[in-house]
């Protein structure tokens, strides 16, 4: 039962998001601007918003999940991880 509240209750928006005052300013920022680099490192510890912040950013950049890649570093670690990263990539 917890585990749907949190999808129910997660921010949709960077205005609904609480507490990260100063990465959702930098992410404003990036977007006003719009200068997004091709990839953003979020980090921090479990539960301060980490993929909330990158599932709207991606929103707001119009993307769909198809052009996000989530790698959770605390349990994918190690060559085979690298190797799925480069695999995916697709490089102009």
């Amino acid at each position: 039962m917890s585990s749907e509240l949190y999808k129910r209750l997660r921010p949709q928006k960077l205005s609904e998001v609480v507490g990260q005052e100063k990465a959702i300013a930098v992410l404003e920022n990036m977007l006003e601007r719009e200068q997004v680099p091709s990839s953003i490192l979020f980090t921090g510890g479990s539960g301060v918003g980490k993929t909330t912040l990158a599932r709207i950013l991606c929103s707001e950049l119009g993307c769909g999940r198809a052009d996000l890649t989530e790698i959770n570093a605390a349990s994918s670690r190690g060559i085979d991880t690298v190797r799925r990263i480069q695999q995916n990539v697709n490089l102009a």
